[in-house]
Parts: C-alpha cells; structure tokens; sequence
C-alpha cells in the first residue's frame, strides 16, 4: 500500500479520514499505522503470523488493518455482526494467534462474551491489541509524543505478493470460506479499473459498507490512493448516515441495496437534503 504514503507536501496535510466528525490527514495516518506498528511488535507479532481483525468501522480500525500488513503479518477480517460461535470458528479456522479488537455485535448481546471467546479460540489477553477509543486516542498520542518511523526488522524486502489479508464469504449456503488476498492484487485492481476515474473522481467520498467488506474495503482503498477525503461511517445509524453524507456534500458513495432501501425509509429524510 505505499502508493497511499507517496506524498508531496501538499498532500500531507490534506484531510484523507473523517470519522464521526474527526479528521486526519494523510501525514498523521503514517503517523498512526507506525504507532500501531510498534505496539504489534511489542506484542510479539512476527512476520507470516494471523492477526484477527474484529471490529466495528472506524479510523482505528483501518489503521490496525494497515499496520498488520506493514509488520509482515496477515490480517483476518472478521464479520463484526457475525454471531459469536461463528467469530470463534473463523479465528480458530484461519489459525489467528492474534487477536485486535473493537466493538462487535456479540460483545454487546453475550454477556462476558469477550473473555469467552479468548477462552474459546485459545488466545491469551497478553496477545490481544485494543482498537478501541478510549485505549488508543491517535489524536492525543500525536500530539503528546514523537512517533519514530517504522523499519521493518526483516532482512528481505517485503513481497507485495504475499497473503497480506483474508476477507471471508457470506457462506449463504456452507460455513465461510476464507479469501486470501495481497497487496498487489487490490493496488492492481485499483490502478486497472479506477486510474482513468481520477479525473472525475469526487473530493469527498463515504463507505457504507463493512471495511471487513471487499469491496468496502477496496473502494476506501482506491480513493486514498488517488488522495480524496474518504468519510467512514458505523453504519449504526441509518438517519445520520444521510445527515453526514448531506452535510459533508460527499459526491460518491458505495453501499448495498439493503442500506440504500434504508435511507429511503428513514423518517423526514427530505428535512436534510439542502
């Protein structure tokens, strides 16, 4: 993902994430994932090892996403809405040794649901890393401390081919079935089918998707790359979905039938159109 870092000064301090209302530039991202970085490391996640990704959108959350593919490990994406047996089964199928960690549907319907799953899926509380706001504030850290650069301690450069990430399927009619996906393969895609967009790519863009979502996931990625403000939303809320769209004036959006069917039911909608 380096094509997100290449920056000339302007870009640096230009607004790359909005998430509930905060901003961060593309400088403070590399900023952030460096953070993470180290604390992933200090954890003692090493190269090839399977880091599970649970949690529901949010800056952190793409952030830890980042810094996982930047230590050299692989990132599970886990359903955040997934019931809690099935959590546990793709965290014990894909071997996770790893565990970052935000808010998801289960934690808030199970009680003890968090210590329940580290029991079920055989990961010690020392090997889980907190994604969550209250943990981890970017904005105060870099603004409190001296965030060194990251360097990887690899002696080979790393292999853009490798399996960086593992998105599963719906699993409408069996169990999910694990995807495993690289960095070239989304920088490909993004650079074969949304390079001759760039021109009339909007500045402002929202996910309304699940960033654990392929395509979720890779449209964040493609207008980051082209250095657009990209606006993440929870998805908790469909009325404030408009409102945030509206208020921002975002030009593009991507979502799914089930939300847009959403947004034309939610109440006095037409009260924020202008």
């Amino acid at each position: 993902f380096e094509d997100i870092y290449k920056l000339n000064d302007e870009e640096s301090n230009k607004i790359a994430i909005n998430f509930k209302g905060v901003s961060y530039t593309f400088k403070e991202i590399e900023k952030s994932v460096d953070y993470y970085c180290h604390i992933l490391v200090s954890k003692g996640v090493k190269p090839n090892d399977h880091v599970a990704l649970l949690g529901m959108n949010c800056y952190n959350w793409l952030i830890a996403f980042f810094a996982i593919v930047k230590v050299g490990a692989v990132a599970v994406l886990v359903n955040y809405m997934a019931r809690h047996e099935t959590i546990v089964d793709l965290i014990k199928d894909t071997d996770c040794k790893y565990l970052c960690y935000g808010k998801y549907v289960a934690l808030v319907k199970q009680e003890n649901a968090f210590e329940t799953l580290l029991e079920e899926v055989d990961i010690p509380k020392e090997k889980t890393i907190s994604m969550r706001y209250r943990h981890i504030n970017f904005k105060e850290v870099m603004k409190n401390e001296d965030i060194p650069p990251y360097a990887s301690p690899l002696s080979r450069e790393e292999d853009s081919k490798r399996t960086s990430y593992i998105i599963f399927t719906t699993g409408t009619t069996a169990k999910p079935k694990a995807a495993c996906l690289s960095q070239f393969s989304m920088m490909n895609i993004i650079h074969l089918n949304f390079a001759r967009l760039d021109s009339i790519f909007p500045q402002k863009f929202m996910c309304l998707l699940p960033l654990f979502h392929c395509f979720g996931l890779l449209v964040v990625n493609a207008y980051l790359a082209f250095k657009r403000t990209v606006y993440i939303n929870s998805l908790s809320n469909k009325l404030s979905i408009y409102k945030e769209f509206v208020r921002n004036k975002c030009g593009d959006y991507a979502s799914v039938s089930i939300i847009f069917d959403k947004l034309a039911r939610a109440p006095l909608w037409w009260l924020h159109r202008s």
